[in-house]
């Protein structure tokens, strides 16, 4: 399938399963009153299948599985001193919400402290689940999808909740007053640098609007600027209403975020740090029941130097460590585990074998790991057109090769960008550049085993890179820039002098590879966590687990519910 053609139907395909739900939530809900239909799950299934939607009906009752699983658990819990809080901005049916009943139970039962759910019930007119392809403008039953199951859980769990909209009404004063000044704002510096009372709004609000309009550098329009406007606005409410709960309840002393990258998540995270509150910052990672975990930071940043180091102190790399890390790589190649296999064939007509040439990997722009971190240069974009640019003025006697991320089409996940195109029209004239776009027939595997170097923005297939004992520049912010077994130069004059030397032979550079052993073991076997017999990325909205009852759940994964409560209150467990 070519690329256009692809670009449409992933596009084409979104839009048919928002129609749908749009048109079948309404029924959905009817059953459900109804009691039938969970007895009628597998002919829905069938006939949303019937109709091209490779999805679960199972979707729209996972808060029933949530509420059954832990019905009564929380209602005979004994008075606690301490309460921990989580805020929920993803929605009822998110795979998370089980996940943060698992930990309440847990935290609950074995730590005494008090769980309290904090629910978005349709408190802002914008928030992360808003974007291109669906909107609560297009949707009317955006929110009502989003907050309305967790009544249920709460009446049959006995778990507290707490609404937001209770704490935005009790600021709206301050909201207005705000409000009104954010409705002045024209210019689009002027939006990113937004702040009230210290608190950089803008800054923190940059990033969500990006994900919304899924691309890596904002256009100076007035969509953008009416977007940014909104979520300014959802912004500032959020962060009143977040501080005055934090205060009203002064026995909260935990708080349990998903992500943590993205607006709501990092005002909650400026407030925790403002009062001295620990919290703990969640993500999928690699595989459907794979975790990782951050306290008092940002998770996706990926950064744990300091238990690092600390882990070092007692351990020895042996050939165990050796051979698991020969295994994950091996299993990249294969991609086993991962979420899609996309480096799959390698059949294209360009003969590489008897030139040198250098990769440069991009990555999907609107991934969080990725999102709005930028060094060296303004945007990955940037990025790849002044490497472009110094190709075309030096034309130097090694090829570029530019390996557009695979994901960006082949992933029916909604993209607004597509990097080939306008790299395409960059370096047109330029034969010294060759551009694989995100649907050709190349893995970049092989593209590694005889290239000179690589060229990274923040993606991790720098890891490989190093792994197969090659040189690779580091442009934007991946979490291991600081590694020996990559070159991560400190300004923009430095990182051209970098590639100057690696394409005459003159750098010296060689990956250390046993520290390499040790970051992959230490972040790959160590800091990612596996759960049994529970998955936390659904793609097609399966069920989430082989237990019945959160009980089995909790005791089939105890090690990991220890070692997150411990690290949680300041033991780490490793």
């Amino acid at each position: 399938m070519n690329k256009e053609k692809l670009k449409k139907t992933n596009r084409h395909y979104l839009k048919k399963v928002f129609r749908l739900k749009t048109l079948f939530y309404p029924v959905v809900l009817f059953l459900i009153k109804a009691g039938l239909a969970i007895p009628l799950e597998k002919i829905l299934t069938r006939i949303i299948k019937l109709a091209g939607i490779n999805k679960n009906i199972h979707y729209f009752f996972k808060y029933i599985d949530y509420a059954g699983w832990f019905r009564n658990c929380f209602t005979d819990s004994h008075p606690a001193d301490e309460e921990i809080l989580f805020p929920a901005m993803t929605g009822v049916h998110s795979n998370f919400t089980l996940l943060n009943l698992l930990l309440a139970r847990y935290l609950s039962e074995r730590r005494n402290i008090k769980p309290v759910f904090y629910i978005c019930d349709s408190a802002f007119s914008i928030c992360t689940k808003d974007g291109l392809l669906k909107s609560r403008e297009k949707y009317p039953w955006f929110c009502h999808e989003c907050w309305y199951g967790y009544r249920l859980i709460q009446k049959e769990t006995g778990i507290e909740t707490e609404l937001m909209s209770r704490y935005t009404e009790k600021c709206l004063e301050k909201i207005n007053s705000v409000t009104e000044r954010i409705k002045t704002i024209t210019s689009l510096d002027d939006l990113i640098s937004f702040e009230y009372n210290g608190i950089p709004v803008g800054r923190f609000a940059k990033r969500s609007v990006l994900r919304y309009f899924l691309t890596g550098n904002l256009r100076d329009t007035e969509d953008v600027r009416e977007k940014f406007r909104r979520y300014l606005v959802a912004g500032v409410r959020y962060s009143m209403a977040f501080e005055k709960i934090l205060n009203e309840r002064p026995a909260l002393k935990y708080v349990i975020l998903n992500n943590g990258s993205l607006m709501f998540e990092a005002l909650a995270r400026y407030h925790c740090e403002k009062k001295g509150i620990d919290y703990m910052t969640y993500e999928t990672y690699i595989g459907n029941n794979s975790l990782i975990y951050k306290k008092n930071g940002p998770v996706m940043d990926l950064d744990w130097e300091p238990e690092y180091r600390q882990f070092l102190k007692g351990f020895e790399l042996d050939e165990s460590h050796r051979e698991n890390v020969k295994g994950f790589f091996d299993g990249l190649r294969r991609g086993v585990g991962l979420y899609a296999v996309l480096n799959k064939e390698h059949k294209t007509d360009v003969n590489l074998d008897s030139v040198r040439y250098a990769c440069l990997f991009t990555n999907l722009n609107f991934d969080t790991a990725v999102i709005d971190k930028n060094s060296l240069f303004g945007s990955m974009e940037e990025w790849i057109y002044s490497v472009i640019g110094y190709w075309k003025g030096k034309n130097p006697p090694v090829k570029l090769v530019i390996r557009i991320h695979p994901g960006e089409l082949k992933l029916v996940t909604a993209s607004n960008e597509y990097l080939g195109e306008r790299i395409s029209k960059a370096s047109e004239g330029c034969e010294n550049i060759i551009i694989f776009d995100s649907t050709d027939a190349v893995n970049s595997y092989e593209l590694i085993k005889n290239t000179d170097f690589a060229l990274i923005y923040s993606s991790t297939i720098g890891l490989e890179t190093a792994w197969a004992g090659k040189p690779c520049l580091v442009a934007g912010m991946p979490w291991f820039r600081n590694k020996p077994f990559v070159i991560y130069p400190g300004d923009r004059e430095n990182y051209f002098g970098q590639l100057e030397k690696l394409i005459s032979g003159k750098s010296d550079f060689r990956p250390d590879i046993e520290e390499l052993y040790k970051t992959v073991y230490f972040t790959y076997f160590i800091r990612t966590k596996k759960l049994n017999g529970i998955k936390l990325y659904t793609p097609k909205e399966e069920p989430n687990t082989v237990f019945s009852s959160s009980q089995e759940m909790i005791l089939n994964n105890l090690t990991f519910f220890e070692e997150f409560s411990n690290e949680l209150f300041g033991r780490v467990c490793n």
